[in-house]
């Protein structure tokens, strides 16, 4: 099978390294692509070339036959692929095809659970925040009904006041109308 690999000059084999050149900044530090077809090495091409041969005409003209090569492998070994393998590919890429859609299908179900629970989150912040509204309405009521409770109280206080100050004013004796307006006072 055909494999193209970018390697460092150490990766290469002694014999592979004694192939390079040595232009450029030298083949040690150059980069390489090494073709292999099996344990075959087919072509290695290199980067270590001078700036101004760095041209497909020049240095890189085997760049051309090394993708010719690589054709060649490549229908070679597609001739090597029999009637039952080229079902069972047939097979996979269907069953790959009916993944794909499920995963479509699966995405777009995820993405409409999404948006439903983005949806709940904003429902619930509105019932919570519905819920605080409840609360802060519960204790105006509360403090309401207690300025009532108090309104009430006074309303009941200035009747007594209003009654024993009607009282005074009929009465001509400084000490009943002292003790009338005592008793208003207290409550009785």
């Amino acid at each position: 099978m055909l494999k193209v690999n970018v390697v460092s000059f150490q990766e290469l084999s002694e014999q592979e390294q004694k192939l390079q050149p040595n232009n450029g900044c030298g083949k040690e530090y150059a980069n390489y692509i090494k073709i292999t077809d099996g344990s075959e090495t087919v072509m290695i091409l290199s980067d270590a070339v001078e700036p101004e041969d760095a041209t497909f005409r020049r240095d890189f003209s085997n760049v051309v036959s090394a993708i010719k090569k690589a054709y060649e492998i490549g229908i070679r070994d597609g001739k090597r692929l029999n009637c039952e393998d080229y079902h069972w590919l047939m097979e996979r890429a269907e069953r790959v095809e009916e993944l794909e859609k499920d995963l479509n299908e699966w995405q777009n179900e995820a993405l409409r659970w999404i948006k439903l629970f983005e949806e709940y989150q904003e429902r619930l912040l509105k019932v919570e925040y519905v819920e605080e509204l409840e609360k802060d309405l519960n204790e105006w009521q509360n403090e309401a009904l207690r300025w009532i409770k108090l309104f009430e109280e006074y309303q009941e206080l200035n009747k007594r006041y209003r009654e024993a100050l009607e009282h005074i004013e009929r009465i001509q004796s400084v000490d009943v109308a002292k003790q009338i307006a005592r008793q208003a006072l207290e409550g009785e």
